[in-house]
């Protein structure tokens, strides 16, 4: 068959005209886009363009088209046909002389090589450099006319733009993208790439065929970056508001990025999460405007390697999240946006005020500064307090502290007359009186118990009143029950709690639930689920490790729990050791003892 050259100089701006047999398009401006209507026989692009002028040093390109039937009644002129299930069939050559591009002749006849679109990847003969992959989504920016027709109209679009980061003589490959070489044209090493996106005879979905060419080689980066510019206008998805709402996904291939859409209120906070669930993922996240624009990155906010984002929404409408992987990691993951509350200080739901030495936090306080001169710790306290609660004496709890490693390097080693001028300094804040000493020295001498000559002082009106100031300031006594629920929920949900939540969970450790208890129940909840149920164990261990200790697991601590939870241990076994381990109460000090952080 032969065919007729229509050349067209190309000025800029759109026009439509109807082709013949081939075009050449010469130097001049780029074309905004053209139309090509009643297409019957084989399409054969001819460029013969100066790089610079078309593109200039730094520039690459981009041809997009929309095709379908194309040379239907001259079998002859195409490879052989295999039809896909969506009956896609076309044909078309592509030429580039003066070093733009990569020439795509077919050796060694060095005939023009065309290439057969199907539904498979196996259409390309003689092509032996060709990675067999096909690559289903990318779509050009602007959809293609397509009308009833038996030959749809063909829409060729070109763009220009720069994409940094092409290292040259650098051959990407990906899944997700055919390679075609052919006879290289002198100059620089150049490459050509063709994808097409399946559509069905019924026209519910447009063909096309991308042709991506450079002025020089490129990377993966490249065509990255081109696919990501169309999916801010055909997102992944649509995310919803809500724990319920969230997405899994995965990142399968290297520099592949998720993007979903979602709608948000003005004025309204949001948390944005992107949890990992498979190794090696390393998630990255990114908020975007509509257009693309970044409105906020992050890459381990989320603890660990996970990612979080705090955003409250200057306008409504539609925003888009990107998820990707840091140093092109690949992995499943966990996308999820939920209203966000900031936490609200209320001392009342986390413990009590003790003003005098009557209440159990009182008498903690009086024997921590008599018998250890100091105030206690907040976690001190409240674990003390709690003992006292169910049932230790004054008594005891003084012998405690004076047999505490604290206790025996303050008095341990004091002889009796010492430990009792000890006393009236810490508790009375004077030096010992020759009576009150001889006397007390004496007692001790006499077989009397450390123990109840130090109560006598630290219970004393003396010590007392010298300690009137703290307790009209009121000392805070938090409850036990409820900083262990509020460290599972840190462990479990990665939040601090509501108050409801921890007022029921709290009175069911005060009637005699356990905490193992609770961690099973907060397995079962739609929340965990729902950021956690479809983690492998190894990724669930990370996380926990995190929510609990602000840490990655060290190595032989997630083996060891990745083991026995493959193994059938529960996930709640692991729950209470972290919650309860005495890092997990110095990591979150500052949100319950001290802070009485809700959700």
């Amino acid at each position: 068959m032969s065919y007729t050259r229509n050349v067209i100089d190309v000025n800029g701006g759109a026009w439509t005209f109807t082709l013949p047999d081939q075009v050449t398009l010469r130097q001049g401006n780029l074309v905004d886009n053209f139309r090509l209507d009643g297409v019957s026989e084989p399409l054969i692009f001819d460029y013969n363009l100066s790089p610079d002028l078309l593109f200039g040093a730094d520039y690459h390109g981009i041809i997009t088209i929309g095709m379908h039937e194309i040379d239907p009644d001259d079998p002859t002129n195409t490879p052989p046909t295999v039809e896909s299930a969506n009956g896609l069939r076309g044909l078309i050559g592509i030429n580039f002389h003066n070093n733009l591009g990569i020439t795509l002749r077919n050796p060694p006849s060095n005939d023009t090589m065309a290439f057969y679109l199907a539904g498979n990847s196996d259409q390309f003969p003689n092509t032996p450099n060709a990675f067999h992959t096909i690559y289903t989504h990318f779509h050009p920016s602007g959809s293609p006319l397509i009308d009833a027709g038996e030959f749809p109209n063909l829409t060729v679009t070109t763009a220009v733009g720069p994409f940094p980061g092409a290292q040259p003589g650098n051959i990407a490959t990906s899944p997700n993208w055919i390679f075609l070489d052919g006879a290289i044209a002198p100059g620089n090493y150049n490459w050509g790439n063709f994808s097409f996106h399946r559509r069905d005879l019924e026209g519910s979905d447009d063909t096309t065929l991308n042709l991506i060419f450079f002025n020089g080689a490129f990377d993966a980066n490249e065509l990255a970056a081109i696919r990501q510019t169309w999916k801010l206008s055909h997102p992944d998805g649509v995310l919803g508001i809500g724990a319920s709402s969230a997405i899994q996904g995965s990142v399968s291939a290297a520099l592949e990025k998720d993007i979903y859409s979602l709608n948000l209120i003005q004025g309204q906070a949001y948390k944005f999460e992107l949890i990992g669930t498979s190794a090696p993922l390393d998630p990255v996240l990114r908020l975007l405007d509509s257009t693309g624009n970044q409105l906020a990155f992050d890459d381990n906010g989320g603890g660990n390697v996970n990612s979080q984002i705090i955003f409250t929404a200057p306008a409504a409408g539609p925003y888009l999240l990107e998820a990707g992987g840091f140093l092109n990691t690949t992995g499943s993951y966990t996308i999820s946006a939920t209203n966000y509350q900031t936490v609200v200080s209320q001392p009342s739901a986390f413990g009590h005020f003790a003003t005098n030495a009557a209440d159990v936090g009182g008498q903690v306080y009086v024997l921590y500064d008599g018998l250890l001169g100091r105030a206690p710790d907040a976690l001190g306290l409240e674990y003390w307090a709690d003992r006292l609660e169910h049932g230790v004496t004054a008594r005891d709890l003084g012998q405690l502290f004076l047999d505490s490693p604290e206790g025996q390097a303050r008095a341990g080693a004091l002889g009796n007359g010492e430990f009792v001028g000890q006393l009236y300094q810490a508790t009375l804040h004077r030096e010992a009186d020759t009576g009150g000493l001889d006397y007390w020295t004496g007692q001790l001498n006499g077989g009397a118990a450390r123990i109840d000559v130090a109560n006598g002082f630290v219970f004393s009106a003396e010590h007392l009143g010298n300690l009137k100031p703290v307790f009209d300031a009121s000392v805070f006594v938090t409850d036990k029950q409820a900083a262990d629920v509020a460290r599972l929920y840190y462990t479990m949900l990665d939040r601090a709690p509501d108050a409801g939540g921890l007022q029921y969970w709290a009175n069911q450790l005060e009637t005699g639930g356990t905490i193992s208890d609770l961690a099973k129940a907060f397995l079962g909840t739609s929340e965990n689920v729902s950021k956690y149920g479809s983690m492998q164990n190894g990724a669930y261990v990370d996380a926990l490790y995190d929510n609990a200790l602000g840490r990655a697991a060290d190595a032989d601590g997630k083996v060891y729990w990745t083991n026995l939870l493959n193994g059938g241990t529960s996930r709640a076994d692991l729950a209470v050791l972290l919650s309860d381990s005495a890092e997990s109460h110095s990591v979150h000090l500052n949100q319950i003892e001290l802070g009485w952080q809700l959700a």
